[in-house]
């Protein structure tokens, strides 16, 4: 005689109803007698669950644990917690079936219930005697009165562990599982997420191997994995490859602009600072190999960020060619250069042509080292070109005024020293005075 784990497969009652606190309370048939047939290493095995087993395991299915989806091993106090979305309450034996109150209290769980999960699926331990024979249903409990089913094993000592809610099974092989379904005496198979193959005959065994796995191989370590997380991660990796391709194009694209973007020192200053981007992104997609969880969305945003900055490249670019247009540069490099020689004697000592800056600019400059600075700031292009030219055009005509009254000074101050009549001294003191007088007035203006 054996020690095996078994799963009953069942249904929901139809249309269960959710409860003022969002649970589902029901009633449920779990298990039933006779035989099931199941498929192991491709040979059709027969066993036989007798009506005093069935009603002799009433007791061990009260009060056990709900589950969505079969856990990896049987549940016990240490990892209920982790997998328990509710209780069964009283379980009872009639007519052959064993009927329990079920109540589903995760809104996982229960959600589930009422739309992909609709099947239970009973998780038990039992003994196996190798022991063929013939039951006869007298009662017509699992079919018609008096019918004769063969078998070639019996289920005894039957001892409930958990109920688990899963998808709806189609028929097929199922390989090592041992599966019971309440209404055929066919074998059936589960959804895949729901499939386990049995890898300890030991009743104390409490341990079973995920079906449908797949091996995973992350840094030289191989790792079984689910379905979903395998298609998950490489999906993940995809991304991240593709990633690295759009920054690897980008930066060969902006290696080609570089000797153009050399010729205009900010254009190429913009250049490295987006250079400096792409790599602080690429440090940002090595992070995401070591936090998959965040991998993801960090990427996603990375590559959002890249588009930012190509649109930001192409306008760079457009802003670069603009500049390198022959004709337009040659005209503005003459108005600017014009504007300077026009200011050039109203410009701070010192000041050197410089073509970046915009003849309104450069009055603005004259404007502010004229005295102007605290109104300039303020005033618009129009406003400083108007004021520069009448600045230009009053400092002209002081220039010219001062320059005579000079002369004539100088003219008067000459005669005075050659005929040093009486009181010579006196009119060359004036005249020193008047010359004094009038350089002060065109300064005055100027400052003003």
């Amino acid at each position: 005689m054996t020690h095996e784990y078994r799963q009953d497969f069942v249904e929901i009652p139809s249309n269960p109803k959710v409860d003022d606190n969002g649970y589902i309370r029901t009633e449920g048939i779990i298990a039933r007698i006779g035989v099931q047939e199941y498929q192991q290493n491709g040979e059709t095995i027969r066993e036989f669950r007798p009506p005093e087993e069935v009603k002799k395991s009433a007791e061990s299915f009260q009060r056990q644990p709900i589950t969505l989806n079969h856990p990896p091993m049987l549940v016990n106090a240490e990892n209920a917690a982790n997998y328990s979305k509710g209780l069964s309450g009283e379980v009872e034996y009639e007519n052959g079936l064993l009927e329990a109150e079920l109540t589903i209290t995760h809104k996982d769980a229960v959600e589930a219930a009422t739309t992909s999960h609709k099947q239970l699926s009973n998780g038990y331990l039992c003994e196996v005697e190798d022991s063929s024979g013939t039951w006869t249903d007298e009662e017509g409990l699992v079919g018609k009165k008096g019918k004769q089913y063969q078998y070639d094993r019996i289920q005894k000592n039957i001892k409930g562990n958990h109920i688990a809610l899963v998808k709806r099974a189609r028929a097929g092989d199922v390989a090592s599982l041992k599966l019971d379904e309440l209404n055929t005496a066919s074998a059936v198979q589960l959804d895949e997420a729901d499939s386990f193959e049995n890898v300890d005959n030991n009743c104390n065994g409490n341990q079973y191997k995920e079906k449908n796995m797949k091996d995973l191989k992350i840094n030289n370590s191989n790792y079984q994995v689910e379905d979903a997380v395998y298609d998950s991660y490489m999906k993940m990796h995809e991304d991240m490859k593709k990633a690295h391709a759009d920054i690897e194009d980008m930066k060969s694209k902006m290696a080609e602009m570089q000797e153009a973007q050399k010729q205009d020192s900010k254009a190429y200053e913009m250049y490295e600072n987006m250079l400096a981007k792409v790599d602080s992104k690429n440090q940002e997609i090595e992070q995401l190999k070591a936090d998959s969880k965040e991998q993801k969305s960090q990427l996603d945003e990375a590559t959002a960020n890249l588009d930012t900055v190509k649109a930001q490249l192409n306008k760079a670019n457009e802003e670069l060619n603009q500049r390198l247009d022959s004709k337009q540069f040659e005209e503005q490099f003459k108005a600017r250069y014009d504007a300077f020689k026009e200011a050039e004697e109203l410009l701070p000592q010192g000041t050197e042509f410089n073509p970046t800056m915009t003849d309104t600019e450069i009055f603005k400059s004259a404007l502010a080292n004229s005295g102007l600075s605290e109104k300039v700031d303020s005033w618009s292009d129009e406003q400083i070109r108007s004021s520069f030219a009448t600045l230009k055009e009053t400092q002209d005509l002081f220039r010219n005024d001062s320059q005579r009254k000079v002369d004539e000074l100088y003219t008067a101050t000459q005669e005075a020293q050659n005929q040093k009549p009486e009181g010579t001294e006196d009119r060359m003191d004036e005249a020193l005075k008047a010359q004094s007088e009038a350089y002060a007035e065109e300064f005055n203006w100027l400052n003003n």
